[in-house]
């Protein structure tokens, strides 16, 4: 499951990607395609925890306003991790507030590659991507401090677990 909303989301990225890319400034991806892949499949044990995190959280987190479909979808992929009842619901908010966060340091990184290309200059990508560590060790926290201790073992084992299903760009 894990697997095909990931390749969607990165097949939509492309496709936005290339109808866009003539006249728009660089912009953050989750995946470049390239020999310098890991794939979780062979070795999982390559890919970090906190890139599995990040992966995981923006792939079950919902954009702003959410249709009823988005959040249907949410809801069976929460419930896939195991946890129960009173975790999933906390869990929801957790991931709220997670891509709250998440699409306004987009949003800011964009901005300011736009501001750059304008005046003829390039956008350093290292400070939206310290960000993004940030924002997925906070949330972990939130997760460990929010979640019963069941829930975040049970969580954490379900993001390891999903490793096997990523394909991630070496640093």
């Amino acid at each position: 499951m894990l697997r095909s909303l990931l390749a969607a989301f990165i097949l939509s990225i492309c496709t936005c990607m290339a109808s866009a890319q003539a006249s728009a400034p660089p912009q953050h991806q989750h995946l470049v395609a390239n020999t310098n892949a890991i794939d979780g499949a062979v070795n999982p044990e390559l890919i970090a925890d906190s890139t599995a995190y990040r992966l995981c959280l923006f792939a079950w987190s919902t954009a702003k306003n959410p249709s009823s479909d988005a959040l249907r979808h949410q809801q069976v992929q929460v419930a896939q991790t195991g946890l129960d009842s009173n975790d999933q619901v906390t869990f929801v908010s957790i991931l709220y507030d997670f891509r709250t966060k998440y699409d306004a340091a987009i949003t800011a990184y964009n901005d300011s590659a736009k501001a750059a290309l304008a005046r003829n200059e390039t956008t350093d990508v290292h400070p939206l991507l310290q960000t993004l560590d940030s924002l997925v060790q906070s949330t972990r926290g939130a997760i460990n401090l929010q979640l019963s201790p069941a829930g975040a073992v049970r969580l954490h084992s379900f993001v390891v677990g999903e490793k096997k299903n990523m394909k991630v760009q070496e640093d």
